[in-house]
C-alpha cells in the first residue's frame, strides 16, 4: 500500500494530466463542432395508466411487462428477450446468475 504522501502526489499528477487533455478536448470540440454534433440520444417513454393498483405500491407484474416494453421500443426488436440480449452481450452473463 502506498503512503499518503505518494498518493496525493499520483492523484495530483493525474488531476494535471486530466485536466490538459480535457483541455485539448475543448479545444477540438471547439474546432471541429460537426463532429460532436452527430451524436443523438433517443429517449423512450413508456406510461401505464393501471401501474398502481389500490396500495401505494405498484403492480409488480405491470412494471416488468412496462419495463419489457420500453426496450423493446428503444432496441426495435419484437421479442423483450431479443431486446434484453442486444443490450447485455450473452458472453458477459454466461454461468451469471443476475437477481432472484
Amino acid at each position: 500500500m502506498k503512503s499518503r504522501r505518494e498518493f496525493l502526489k499520483d492523484a495530483a499528477t493525474g488531476a494535471v494530466l486530466l485536466g490538459s487533455s480535457a483541455a485539448a478536448d475543448r479545444l477540438a470540440f471547439a474546432a471541429a463542432p460537426e463532429q460532436h454534433a452527430a451524436a443523438k440520444a433517443k429517449v423512450v417513454i413508456a406510461r401505464d395508466p393501471s401501474l398502481h393498483g389500490a396500495g401505494a405500491q405498484p403492480d409488480e407484474q405491470r412494471v416488468l411487462n412496462l419495463l419489457d416494453k420500453a426496450m423493446t421500443a428503444y432496441t426495435g426488436r419484437q421479442k423483450p428477450v431479443e431486446a434484453w440480449k442486444s443490450i447485455i452481450p450473452t458472453n458477459i452473463l454466461a454461468g451469471k446468475t443476475i437477481g432472484l
